[in-house]
């Protein structure tokens, strides 16, 4: 595989980043890390942070993880987590666990493997892994937002205290609750908790496409960065609390770069 272009950025800067980008001779992953619901640290880390540099650790530790079949790799990253954070496990509550989403191109086999909420794309064909559990707070978040509107509130104090976030918090702890698990609400998360083969999105990739990997940190994926950026750009003028055209469970908070952080891969299946 060659790569074409890629991006990695922090709404809040590089240090606090959430997301990754890890590349090698067969794999392209990008990781991210799941915004922290407790307010446990690791080292000084929040979980979204420490779970993007255990993954990443445990990537570069082993060199022959592309040799794994989907369900092994995904499970030892998964294990990576829970081993990262057994010292603690008897103070744990559930919401502090390291979580993260994960998207991975394996040029070894010709595959995508998908396990959580990042996207991508094949020739232009877009790889949808939404959760329909972020559709319902969202809109939630979005009904709050309108109502404090009406009620006198600007878009500039809702960027500063964010009533619709706040209202759904409970909603948002409740969600680890259909982790792993399937039906309507369900969906796949490493957690270091538990794991669900069944619920691996796998896609072929032919030879000779070009492959795009990204975490949902752009709204509107595009084939190409730059377009990817344009479009993130163009919401964040037009609706930077991302509750009207793009409804979400967050928006841009003041003195953030955007609304999340976000990772971008471009390259070519040879």
């Amino acid at each position: 595989m060659r790569t074409i272009e890629y991006c990695n950025e922090g709404k809040k800067g590089p240090v606090l980043c959430e997301d990754a980008l890890f590349v090698s001779g067969y794999l392209a992953v990008v990781i991210d890390g799941v915004t922290t619901k407790g307010g446990r640290l690791f080292d000084g880390k929040k979980s979204g942070r420490m779970a993007r540099d255990v993954l990443i650790g445990a990537l570069e530790e082993n060199e022959k993880l592309y040799q794994l079949p989907a369900a092994e790799f995904l499970k030892f990253l998964n294990d990576a987590l829970a081993d990262s954070v057994a010292r603690y496990k008897d103070t744990m509550l559930k919401k502090d666990y390291p979580r993260a989403g994960i998207i991975v191109y394996n040029a070894a086999c010709s595959e995508i493997w998908s396990y959580g909420d990042c996207q991508g794309m094949i020739d232009g064909r877009f790889l949808d892994y939404s959760k329909y559990i972020d559709e319902v707070n969202s809109a939630v978040r979005a009904m709050y937002i309108e109502a404090a509107l009406i009620n006198g509130a600007s878009l500039s104090d809702i960027s500063k205290d964010d009533v619709g976030r706040t209202a759904i918090l409970k909603n948002l702890e409740l969600q680890f609750e259909f982790e792993n698990i399937p039906g309507p609400f369900g969906y796949p998360v490493l957690n270091g908790l538990n794991f669900n083969e069944e619920m691996i999105r796998i896609e072929k990739v032919p030879d000779g496409s070009e492959v795009v990997l990204a975490s949902d940190g752009y709204p509107v994926l595009k084939a190409t960065l730059r377009e990817s950026e344009n479009e993130l750009r163009r919401l964040l003028e037009t609706d930077p609390l991302c509750f009207r055209e793009y409804r979400s469970t967050k928006g841009l908070e003041f003195g953030n770069s955007s609304f999340d952080d976000r990772t971008y891969w471009r390259g070519f299946a040879e």
